[in-house]
């Protein structure tokens, strides 16, 4: 079932968005009911948002799916398309191409067969316009827009239209005819009752202005929900999909470079797949960087293409192209940057700068937070800082590029250098909770001067945990300055229980120290405190 619109390769590539399904359930069953409810999804390129809808009209099969960017070049090619798609869902179900579809008399044969005179009177309709010399577009537009209400009433049925890239129908003011499309759109649905809406757009400034600015004729008409980057437990599964078997070590250096963006996420993955089975490599932390590396920096990665596809798109109509890339670079060197700093970076007057940070913001490649400006997508953020730089890799670059290259990357453009250690604290939270049957959370003395991983309390006693998750053992030293702290604690003359855990072991003097103070000790394997008393 739809193996042309959703093979099966990327069925099982799907993964979690369980919130964004359940609304949609629930917009259905609203339908179904007879309370209509149309939504809307916003989210950056290639988060999901297709893969979404995809994977609910496979479980909800019987609805229509239109990408408004690929049709809406002319009023005329768009409203042959969008009744096309239409006939096509009705009648395929994306079992098939769509190609008959596609072209008017092949159209009409197909709407003959089918039997559904709503259709057959549009195509009718259609054809009898495009004979014309002179076309009414705003007819044509609204012959497109009230279709599918028309058939529900005709075969007493609820129909769900997913309308992705929907922004794009702003293309179509280009018509000196068409004033507003949005308008058409908005005077063609208003009035149904059989017909529910999705829209899907990643051109997300752009959506919400359609569909949250008071002037626009969309104002309140749809329910918004955005699309986030998947969490860390959502790319872990991910990661197992396409890595089954590795430690969760692996999966965390991943979402340490994707963000938990998926396409970044499946590429990385894709490309570490690829080297450990064409160069029988072990997979480890130093393969995922390098694999991380190559998809930026590669002609040949698929994050690279994505990356500057993205660049090209976005700065492609803009005037002042060069100082917009200036802002851009300025950027990418240093991120929670203000306008004043901005302008003096690129030698303008902050109210010049402002003016180009917002069309950068309008074609969503920054966001300001706080007076301060970062990009949407981090991983893009670290392709153009090379990319202005003219550095480039080939497939399989050498081992000393790559450490240099590595160790700049981990400097300047990774955001929370410490995200392993945070994963691993919260892992070991949950475990030791579940565990010693209390809660636990970082603790911070009044004075603010000592801070403890983690800290509970149950009864009279207390609770200490200390976390280490670096690449080296853990020494006297860490032991003792450990031992020091809890000694400064307010609550330091209690009773006390103390762990140590460390990533790569403890040296033979640490493992005494700690013996000796009656420190349980825990390394990589956290599935030792299953043996904690």
């Amino acid at each position: 079932m739809m193996e042309y619109f959703y093979p099966e390769h990327l069925k099982k590539m799907f993964t979690n968005r369980k919130r964004e399904l359940k609304d949609l359930e629930y917009t259905r069953d609203s339908l179904d009911k007879g309370t209509l409810r149309n939504i809307s999804f916003f989210g950056l390129r290639r988060i999901g948002k297709s893969l979404l809808i995809k994977e609910f009209m496979y479980r909800n099969p019987g609805n229509i799916y239109i990408n408004i960017e690929e049709i809406a070049s002319s009023p005329e090619f768009f409203s042959l398309r969008y009744i096309g798609y239409i006939a096509y869902w009705l009648n395929e179900n994306g079992d098939a191409l769509p190609d008959d579809y596609m072209e008017i008399n092949a159209l009409i044969k197909k709407c003959t067969e089918m039997n559904i005179k709503a259709l057959t009177d549009a195509v009718t309709k259609l054809n009898l316009e495009f004979s014309k010399e002179k076309r009414d577009h705003n007819f044509l537009l609204g012959l497109a827009f009230t279709l599918p209400e028309k058939i529900c009433r005709e075969k007493n049925k609820k129909i769900m239209l997913f309308l992705d890239e929907f922004q794009a129908l702003a293309v179509l003011k280009k018509s000196p005819q068409v004033l507003n499309p949005f308008a058409l759109f908005r005077s063609a649905i208003q009035n149904q009752s059989g017909t529910s809406y999705v829209l899907a757009g990643s051109q997300i400034t752009k959506m919400r202005s359609i569909l949250e600015d008071h002037k626009e004729p969309l104002f309140l008409q749809f329910n918004v929900l955005n699309i986030e980057p998947f969490t860390r437990e959502d790319t872990y599964e991910l990661c197992s999909k396409i890595l089954p078997g590795q430690d969760t070590d692996i999966f965390e250096s991943i979402y340490k470079y994707s963000y938990g963006h998926p396409f970044h996420t499946t590429s990385v993955c894709e490309r570490v797949k690829e080297y450990s089975e064409k160069y029988e490599l072990e997979i480890t932390n130093e393969l995922i960087s390098q694999a991380f590396l190559v998809e930026v920096l590669s002609k040949e990665g698929n994050i690279n293409k994505f990356c500057r596809y993205l660049y090209d798109i976005s700065l492609e109509k803009a005037r002042g192209y060069g100082i917009l890339k200036a802002i851009l670079t300025v950027l990418a060197e240093k991120e929670g940057t203000t306008i004043t700093e901005i302008a003096r970076g690129i030698k303008r007057s902050p109210q010049a700068t402002k003016k180009y940070l917002m069309w950068l913001e309008e074609v969503d490649l920054i966001t300001k937070y706080e007076k301060t400006y970062f990009y949407k997508d981090p991983v893009f953020r670290t392709w153009l800082a090379y990319y202005e730089k003219g550095i480039e890799l080939g497939i399989m670059p050498k081992r000393e590029m790559l450490k240099n290259l590595l160790s700049n990357l981990e400097e300047k453009y990774l955001r929370t250098s410490s995200e392993l250690g945070r994963a691993k604290e919260f892992e070991t939270k949950v475990k030791l909770e579940k565990k010693l049957g209390i809660e636990l959370e970082n603790y911070m003395c009044k004075d603010g001067q000592i801070e403890i991983d983690l800290a509970g309390k149950k009864d009279a006693l207390i609770y200490l945990v200390e976390i280490k998750w670096k690449n080296k053992s853990s020494d006297y030293k860490d032991i003792e300055n450990f031992l020091k702290k809890t000694e400064k604690l307010e609550f330091s003359d209690k009773e006390k229980k103390l762990f140590f855990i460390s990533k790569s072991g403890f040296t033979s003097s640490a493992l005494k120290l700690a013996k000796s103070n009656n420190v349980t000790v825990l390394d990589r394997n956290l599935e030792a405190i299953e043996a904690v008393n």
